[in-house]
């Protein structure tokens, strides 16, 4: 039942991004025309809309552009998390996800901060297994 709750959906365009997922890897699309990075997954290249795009593996590294410290729970899934941080990462290959920060302990949010360099991780919610971001040293 919990599951249900954390519903991110997948489609012809998506679904071999989430696949990857599953095996942690994060994979990302290029275009072969203007080799251009983008992310979230499209049908066709989104700054020249040519259709020859390929997946590209991830290195997995890029640093925190912006962030927020989520303390109250949008629904009962989130409860259990809380504090949590929701970050958006600039990877290595230009591209901007959205995810989460995980560390050990947020009673010290100093140590979280614009520029910081990240790696991907992975985080399992049963049916779903979604890239997660953990500071570098």
């Amino acid at each position: 039942m919990e599951n249900d709750m954390l519903n991110v959906g997948s489609d012809e365009v998506t679904q071999y991004y989430w696949d990857h997922c599953k095996q942690e890897k994060l994979m990302i699309q290029n275009c072969n025309d203007c080799k251009r990075f983008q992310f979230p997954p499209n049908l066709s290249c989104r700054y020249c809309s040519s259709n020859c795009i390929e997946w590209k593996k991830s290195n997995g590294i890029g640093e925190i552009y912006s962030y927020s410290v989520v303390y109250r729970a949008p629904s009962v899934f989130f409860e259990k998390y809380v504090p949590y941080v929701v970050a958006l990462i600039k990877l290595d290959e230009g591209v901007m996800i959205e995810s989460w920060i995980i560390q050990d302990e947020l009673s010290d949010e100093s140590v979280i901060s614009i520029g910081a360099k990240v790696k991907t991780s992975y985080q399992d919610f049963g049916t779903y297994k979604l890239p997660v971001f953990k500071l570098l040293n």
